[in-house]
């Protein structure tokens, strides 16, 4: 039987984070990566390998929630996520929480050492109701 997989090695056990942020934007990255780490996302050809849709969750688990499928995206070799949490407008109030809740547990959380850099993903995306992140390169070793 071949040996697990350490999808963690070299990674950060708490990744600090540089956020710029206003009422319609986000964009953060790595502190130690510096802002270059944004540079492809800003291209026109940015493109998910996955998509995955926050509808319908609650702030209550989402960290941990957030992590597991982080871990999952990694050990699949996965560079690039869009992440959809809508833009709350069917939220009490018409105020959303949960795109606050998914920056802080992409910066903050356990996911947040799988992530190099993270922003509000172009209009053809989802615009402020997505987040385009980009996952750090993991490098596998056996143990």
């Amino acid at each position: 039987m071949p040996a697990p997989l350490d999808t963690t090695h070299g990674l950060p056990e708490k990744a600090r984070f540089v956020l710029e942020r206003n009422d319609e934007y986000v964009s953060g990255y790595r502190e130690e990566l510096g802002p270059n780490a944004l540079r492809a996302m800003s291209s026109r050809d940015w493109r998910p390998d996955e998509v995955l849709d926050l509808h319908g969750h609650r702030v209550r688990g989402l960290e941990q929630e957030l992590a597991r499928e982080f871990r999952s995206f990694a050990r699949r070799g996965l560079r690039r996520v869009l992440l959809i949490h809508g833009k709350g407008l069917h939220s009490t109030g018409g105020m959303g929480v949960l795109a606050q809740a998914v920056v802080d547990a992409l910066t903050d959380g356990d996911a947040a050492r799988f992530v190099r850099a993270l922003k509000t993903a172009a209009p053809r995306l989802g615009g402020s109701g997505a987040l385009a992140v980009e996952l750090e390169i993991i490098r596998r070793h056996s143990r």
